[in-house]
């Protein structure tokens, strides 16, 4: 569910796309156990400060989370969030590609896509 929030809320930066930029960056948060977001800091940058900003205003604007189940966590739920932002090209157009990964207890696999069309 936490994973859900932030793909929602997180966009490839359509300028960064536009110059090709891709980028690989880590961002750690905290969770509270009402569901509010208590701490976010960028662990790791990808090297852009366009990447790094979009991933970390997803993981602001995707708040409240779900409350925090006490098997969880018993005050906050510490998470690492690796965001990568990659192209790839097609016939139908530049694809930016995005693919967060998974909080505890959700599943592999999470694609997040915005097409740019030729």
């Amino acid at each position: 569910m936490v994973r859900e929030r932030i793909k929602a809320k997180w966009v490839y930066p359509r300028s960064a796309g536009e110059r090709g930029t891709e980028g690989e960056l880590l961002i750690e948060f905290h969770i509270a156990k009402d569901g509010r977001l208590e701490f976010i800091e960028l662990r790791r940058s990808s090297g852009t400060q366009i990447l790094d900003e979009a991933a970390l205003t997803a993981g602001k604007t995707a708040q409240p989370f779900p409350p925090v189940p006490d098997d969880v966590a018993k005050q906050s739920l510490a998470i690492n969030g690796q965001f990568r932002y990659q192209i790839t090209g097609g016939s139908s157009g530049t694809n930016f590609s995005g693919s967060p990964t998974p909080g505890p207890g959700e599943s592999d696999g999470c694609q997040v896509n915005t097409s740019l069309g030729a």
